[in-house]
């Protein structure tokens, strides 16, 4: 479709969907859309599974945190400083820790609380949580406390531990004691 038809449509689709930001995305104001969209039966095509989206949600998240965590994400010259000491601290923050990357670490827990699917394939999504808690869990840690949101890391890893106990039963090799003993503490 044209961007003019486009504008039309979505212009009369105000009351219920709008377009904000530079990235013009989309936002569902009515709940009756979110509704229709979640009922198989009723949107046929347009069905969103939120099991699968949910899954993908989780898996961007933990793959965006295993490419962009590191040690001293703030570049900092010595470790021996109270985060309210770091010179520029909000500044260094924002240039650091993405907008994507603060999303992400915030809420990957959340999203694998949303898999309910015994059918879904979480093979590679269970890699990307053993490659985040094994090489980037205190890099983690680290950019919630940047955040003032390390009081949120509990809740996640609980998340995090339930979905383990789902997905992955104790004969799945693929989800071992290592990771289990990890989130157990």
């Amino acid at each position: 479709m044209s961007d003019t038809r486009t504008q039309l449509i979505l212009g009369n689709l105000s009351p219920i969907i709008s377009i904000y930001g530079s990235a013009k995305f989309l936002r569902v104001c009515h709940k009756s859309v979110a509704d229709f969209l979640l009922d198989r039966e009723r949107s046929e095509s347009f069905a969103i599974d939120c099991a699968t989206q949910n899954a993908n949600l989780a898996q961007a998240c933990l793959r965006l945190m295993n490419q962009e965590l590191k040690f001293n994400i703030l570049g900092l010259e010595t470790s021996g400083l109270f985060n309210d000491d770091i010179p520029n601290r909000d500044t260094r923050v924002k240039s650091a820790i993405s907008t994507a990357l603060v999303h992400s670490s915030l809420y990957w827990a959340e999203y694998l609380e949303g898999i309910s699917g015994e059918d879904l394939d979480c093979s590679a999504l269970r890699a990307e949580l053993r490659r985040f808690l094994h090489e980037h869990f205190l890099h983690w840690l680290e950019v919630l406390s940047l955040m003032n949101a390390v009081h949120r890391a509990p809740g996640l890893l609980i998340a995090a531990a339930k979905w383990i106990g789902v997905s992955a039963p104790h004969h799945d090799p693929t989800c071992g004691s290592q990771v289990r003993f990890i989130l157990v503490f």
